[in-house]
């Protein structure tokens, strides 16, 4: 499986925001993701709708991926806790990539890579 360059943080052991360096979409070269975990309310299990989207760098993305958590109704709650994120950079294959979003839904936490 190919490895690729991604960068990521968790806001509140509730919200997962990455970017990945993606290939053939010029001119855009990152794709950003934001995702809440489901939260129980009573018997009840309440998912949100992801968030993604293309951006042409890096940094642009992490503004917008701020700006979404901000505005956007299935994340803004936690938008005065921005402040907290601090990004990491990883390299993974999309397989182990995937095994660590699959654990931040579940546990709330990532695995340092």
């Amino acid at each position: 499986m190919p490895i690729r360059k991604r960068c990521y943080a968790e806001l509140a052991g509730t919200i997962l925001l990455w970017m990945e360096e993606v290939s053939g979409s010029p001119p855009f070269a990152w794709k950003t993701h934001v995702i809440r975990r489901p939260q129980k309310v009573g018997d009840s299990v309440l998912e949100f709708c992801p968030d993604s989207f293309l951006d042409k760098s890096k940094e642009s993305a992490i503004e917008n991926a701020k700006l979404t958590v901000r505005q956007a109704p299935q994340f803004k709650e936690y938008g005065h806790r921005l402040g907290e994120l601090r990004w990491k950079d990883c390299t993974l294959s999309e397989e182990d990539w995937e095994k660590q979003v699959a654990r931040f839904i579940d546990t709330g936490r990532m695995e340092e890579h």
